[in-house]
Order: C-alpha cells, then structure tokens, then sequence
C-alpha cells in the first residue's frame, strides 16, 4: 500500500517517456563498446568476439564502472568491489560469486573468463561483468557495439534531485509503520455507447486485510451488476447460464503475497460453479518471478530484488522502470533515459516545488503533437513532516479522449480516483470511472505466508492455460 506513490509516478513516467523518445545515434565502428553514449578505449587489449560473446580487459570495464579491482596471481582470481558490491571469479571458471550487503550468490554463467595468449590479459564476458554491477547491457549485432548504461553513475547524478518526494516517502512512513491493517471499498462504474444506446456495468466491492514489508493478505468481496447489459444486449439466457450469472453479484477473492519466497496465492470460490475440478478452498500459486518474466516480459530476480532493495529511493524506482523498458540494444538508451529523467526533474524534481504555506506544490503543462498533459502535486508539511500527499495527472488527445488520475495519501488513509473516456468509433465511445478508498491502522493480527494447511494449491498457469496441477505448500515454497 505504501507504494501507491511509486505507482502513480510509473503512470506519469510512461507519458513523459513516451513523448521523450528521440531519433537513434549514426552507427558504431566494428566491434566496439559505449558506456553511457560514449566510446571506451581499451590500451592493450582490444574487445574480441568469440563464441558469440564478446570479451573485454576485466580491469577497464569493472574501472570505468567505478569499482576498485584486484588480482590474486596465485590463484588466478579477479575480485571488482564498488560501494557494498563485490563480484569474484577465478579465471577459466563458469562460476562468479556476488556479494552485496553481505550476503552472497554464486551464479553460473555460461562463458568464462580466460587470459589471452597475445596481451596476457585476462578477458571477461562484457555482458557478465557489467550486469554484476547492476549495469545496463544491449548489443547491435549489425555494427557489432555493446552499449552499457550505468544507472549508479545516473543516481549519484539524479538522486538528489527528488530529495523532496524522498523525504516524503520516509516522514510518511515512518508515520504510518510497518505492519498495517486496512479497510475500505471500490466502485467501477463502465458504460458502453454503441449505435447510440449505453449500456452500464456496475462493480463494488469490500476490501480488509494487512501488510508489512514482506507480507500481504487481502480479503474482497465484489458485486457485478450485468442486468442492464444483459438487457440491452437481448440476452437469451438457460437456467444454467443464469445461475452462473447470480454468482457474479457475490465475489469473494483472497490474496496472500510473499516477499519472503517471492510466491502469490489466489483463491477465488466462485470459480468451483464453472469449473467442476475446482474447490471452493483451491488456491492457484504464482511466482513472482514468472509473472515479470512471461507477461511483463522483464528477466528480474524480483525475490532477489526484493531482499536487497527493501526501500527503494524515487531515482532508483525511475532508473528501474527505464532501464527495463527502454531497448538496450538501440544505439540511442542512453540519451532516452537522460531525457527521461530531465523531464521527471522538471515534472516533480525539488527544482518543480514552490513552497505556500504548509504545502509544496509542484505543477507543470505541457503539450506535443495534438496530446496534452498537465501534472500537479501536493506535499503537506505537518509540524515539520511531510505527512500528506495529493497528486492530479490529467491527458488528452485534444479530442474526446481523456485521462484522468488522482491520487490522495496520509498515514491513515488512500484514496484514488481513475477517470477514462474515449471515442471507439463513429457512434462509439467507452467510459470508466472507478474509485478506491482504504482506512489504515496499526496491525494486531498475524499475516498467513500461504494457504491453510492441507489447502488444495495449483498454480495459476494451469488455470489459464490448461489443467491444474495439485502441489503441496513445500512443493510451491522450493
């Protein structure tokens, strides 16, 4: 819940960066490498290709990195060490070893470092040793350049620019706690006009449970109201298909979400009156990891980032986002994550904030190619806390589409309101409305980390994509 921020900053970030694209940079020379839009130079040993990998001097990459590099001759080894990480590997091995915040993670790569004959220098994987850095990696095939992003560099530069919104993440949290029970309720009101009849679909819904940094249960109850669709659409329903529909007014779906073993579990009753093989009390798994993999599309450790990242700053929140849907092997990422951030800088960076009062107000218009975008937000200083935040986004084509966020937060309540009209065709449009609240206050029970036990557990892939598979809650947990 405490990211709701982070959230609603993703929404506006996605505007700001599709509007900050730019046009790609004039091709490299043969087999080359660029960190940060600019060319490397490597004195006595050059990049080579070699079975499909390219291979740089270890010590020129982990230097211009920032990391401070060593060489054990004896055993052959190479340790890189910058801030609280270090990576260590032995040279012919396919082993390297990284350590951060003191905890440590063999990971098997599947080309490894060797000493070239000519140079004497010992070669690594370019890919590898800047990914251990947290480094952005992309590769041209066709003008044979790596390109390297270094985001670390990006937030020593970056990160004190959003000192303001950071300093409201923690005052407000420190506020509000760790370990939080919560209440509230929703509303989505859609309507449909075509050929110049609406139709109207209404969902509310009750919503109660807890969280704290690495656990999450929730309990909803919804109720979807069809009637008047059913209506307008001449519905012939069976007897069957009607009680199917009656099921509909009456939801109930639990959540429990696991930071610990990186899983979610899903149970949804009313799904045993459409499919006989599902209980009432099944619940469908999911790693966390699977779902940034196969429907974000993103190859994160998301439990590993987790554990190491408990708090991230708004910079790094950013720099994630960005260096994870930008294309790394375009010649041009990193100019499109530097106007990225500009723009972000003058969206709701310290330079954005006047201060009136109580309250820092941040506000910004802009337009480009018919679209038009207009961004506020609000800090309220509280007895020399930043406690409160509001924040309005509003988007349009100039037309009849339009787009409409806003977001309130205390320590003790959330609310959002969601706001989406558009023209779909000729005589054709959609409208959303849909509206969240939630009442916070001071954990007292205990959070479930899975499902009962003896609780029948299938994974959520076998759901959508074809038969479930029963697994225990030792087999979910490995």
């Amino acid at each position: 819940m405490k990211k709701m921020l982070q959230r609603a900053l993703s929404l506006a970030l996605a505007l700001v960066f599709a509007l900050s694209l730019s046009a790609a940079a004039a091709p490299a020379p043969a087999l080359s490498v660029r960190l940060d839009g600019q060319p490397m130079s490597f004195a006595d040993a050059q990049p080579v290709l070699k079975d499909g990998r390219v291979y740089v001097p270890y010590r020129a990459v982990f230097e211009a990195l920032g990391a401070e590099v060593s060489y054990a001759a004896s055993a052959k080894t190479v340790s890189a060490q910058r801030d609280d990480v270090a990576v260590t590997f032995a040279v012919g091995a396919n082993q390297v070893v990284v350590t951060e915040n003191s905890k440590s993670e063999t990971i098997q790569v599947d080309a490894a470092p060797y000493i070239d004959e000519e140079s004497g220098r010992t070669m690594v994987p370019v890919r590898f040793a800047a990914q251990a850095l947290g480094a952005g990696v992309g590769w041209d095939k066709q003008t044979k350049t790596v390109y390297l992003v270094d985001p670390h560099k990006l937030e020593q530069t970056y990160g004190e620019k959003f000192s303001l919104l950071d300093r409201y993440m923690q005052e407000a949290s420190d506020l509000q706690g760790s370990a939080l029970a919560f209440s509230g309720k929703l509303t989505l009101d859609l309507s449909i006009r075509q050929n110049g009849q609406l139709v109207p679909m209404n969902m509310t819904g009750d919503i109660s449970g807890g969280s704290d940094q690495r656990l999450a249960n929730m309990k909803a109850n919804f109720s979807l109201d069809l009637d008047q669709l059913l209506k307008e659409l001449d519905a012939q329903l069976s007897a069957e298909d009607q009680t199917q529909i009656d099921q509909l007014k009456n939801i109930e779906i639990n959540y429990i979400i696991n930071l610990n073993t990186g899983m979610i579990y899903l149970n949804a009753p009313v799904l045993a009156q459409f499919d006989p093989s599902i209980k009432a009390d099944t619940w469908f798994s999911a790693s966390l990891n699977e779902i940034y993999k196969d429907v974000l599309g993103l190859n994160i450790d998301f439990t590993a980032l987790l554990q190491e990242k408990q708090s991230l700053s708004i910079c790094q929140t950013m720099l994630q986002s960005l260096t994870a849907s930008v294309d790394m092997n375009d010649s041009d990422a990193y100019n499109q994550i530097i106007q990225a951030l500009n723009a972000c800088e003058n969206l709701f960076g310290d330079k954005a904030f006047t201060k009136n009062g109580d309250t820092y107000t941040a506000k910004t218009s802009f337009s480009q190619s018919g679209d038009q975008v207009s961004f506020q937000i609000d800090l309220k200083e509280t007895q020399g806390k930043l406690s409160g935040l509001s924040m309005h986004l509003t988007a349009s084509d100039g037309e009849e589409n339009q787009l409409t966020l806003q977001v309130s937060q205390d320590a003790k309540t959330v609310s959002m309101v969601f706001q989406f009209q558009a023209e779909t065709g000729s005589d054709s449009s959609l409208s959303m409305d849909f509206k969240y609240s939630l009442e916070y206050s001071p954990l007292k029970d205990a959070l479930e980390q899975e499902p009962p036990a003896g609780a029948d557990i299938r994974t959520l892939d076998g759901l959508i994509k074809g038969p479930s598979v029963t697994m225990t809650n030792e087999e979910i947990s490995k």
